[in-house]
């Protein structure tokens, strides 16, 4: 091959070496990415003394199958999404390995989701659901405020939102204050959704302590 050609020969493949590197590093970290079995194993499974009722693994998508996400079933549908019911109602997340657990304990019930993802949706309350009037299935009109969360667990190294829900008047007459709290924890590939409702309000104080265990447990089996 003449001297030119082989110049040019060489020069050729360092440019796609060059481009080809961020696939091929993609590549190596999804096929790094824990399995939905993996995630089950390091779901909180036990939290204030209960046994989770719900464990499963699969896909984002296959791991709700049959709930209804973490919303209040009376919202619009414009006001369900990733932010207010789940990452797994966003088709962005479905097929991804993912798992689940449930907890009824000191009269909250707490959710748990993990699943991997490169870069998950961003939670933001959607357009027009901050504040809105619904109405309950016995005519009573209850109003629903949706807001960013401040007061977030203590956890470094990772990206922590929260979304929170308060009902007004409850629609329950056993609920006195009805509360829900949605938390998104990212660090990497592993992204972990919790969820935690509340009957009497400070939905927080009940949220991030479990929060925080769960993400030191996921964090801690899936690291290395």
């Amino acid at each position: 091959m003449p001297i030119i050609g082989a110049m040019r020969h060489a020069l050729v493949l360092s440019t796609l070496t060059l481009a080809l590197l961020p696939l091929l590093a993609q590549d190596a970290q999804a096929a790094g990415d824990p399995t939905a079995k993996q995630l089950k194993r390091a779901l909180i499974t036990t939290w204030a003394g209960k046994k989770a009722e719900k464990v499963r693994s699969g896909t984002a998508d296959s791991v709700m199958a049959g709930e209804s996400g973490w919303a209040f079933s009376r919202l619009p549908a414009r006001c369900k999404t990733s932010a207010t019911a789940g990452l797994a109602i966003d088709k962005r997340t479905w097929g991804r390995p993912a798992a689940l657990s449930m907890i009824t304990a000191m009269g909250h019930f707490y959710g748990e989701t993990l699943i991997t993802m490169a870069k998950p949706p961003r939670q933001a309350v959607p357009a027009g659901c901050a504040r809105l009037k619904v109405k309950y299935y016995n005519g009573k009109r209850i109003t629903v405020t949706i807001t960013k969360v401040t007061d977030l667990p203590d956890i470094s190294g990772a990206e922590v939102s929260a979304v929170k829900t308060t009902l007004t008047p409850s629609p329950w007459p056993h609920l006195s204050h009805p509360e829900f709290m949605l938390t998104i924890v990212r660090s990497g590939s592993l992204v972990m959704e919790a969820y935690t409702d509340s009957a009497d309000g400070d939905v927080e104080s009940a949220a991030n302590p479990f929060t925080e265990a769960a993400w030191r447990r996921a964090s801690g089996r899936l690291s290395g």
